[in-house]
């Protein structure tokens, strides 16, 4: 379960912290929205039929998608 969603401006959502293609510098608002302590099962039923509003950083940005590389990340091992 992630710490943190990130909300790019394209609508994709990052982990915090899990993403290797992307740096502290480059996620930040007012591009980058979050959502700190997602609900349980929040990453995983996120899609464009069930998509998450950030709460904090752009508040107008929804996630609608999953970066795949996170996704793998999360994977149980």
């Amino acid at each position: 379960m992630p710490d943190t969603i990130l909300i790019s401006p394209t609508g994709y959502a990052h982990v915090s912290d899990e993403c290797m293609h992307l740096t502290k510098e480059y996620v930040k608002a007012p591009r980058w929205g979050m959502i700190p302590n997602p609900p349980p099962g929040l990453w995983d039923s996120l899609s464009g039929s069930n998509p998450a509003r950030a709460t904090e950083g752009n508040t107008e940005r929804v996630a609608v998608k999953r970066c795949t590389f996170c996704d793998t990340t999360l994977m149980p091992t």
